[in-house]
């Protein structure tokens, strides 16, 4: 009976782990998901700039902040930015 118990308290552990890892998975999922939808609008935004240098420097900024926010909300796996 103490073998069983003990895998039982096993399995009970790496099923909440598990799970646990399963919902970091969603959220870094979902943190992919927007990033590209962001990206896409940032890529967008760069197309547009052409010759005018502040609309360039500004849109350069705004890929930083876009890049540091990502790192910083992932930061368990990522490295941050800087």
């Amino acid at each position: 009976m103490n073998h069983n118990q003990t895998l039982d308290t096993a399995n009970n552990y790496l099923s909440r782990s598990n799970l646990i890892h399963a919902e970091r998975i969603k959220e870094l999922q979902e943190l992919i998901d927007r990033a590209t939808v962001e990206a896409h609008g940032l890529r967008t935004e760069a197309r547009q700039v052409r010759g005018d240098i502040m609309k360039y420097r500004s849109s350069m900024d705004n890929i930083d902040i876009f890049l540091k926010t990502i790192a910083n909300r992932g930061s368990a796996f990522f490295p941050v930015i800087d």
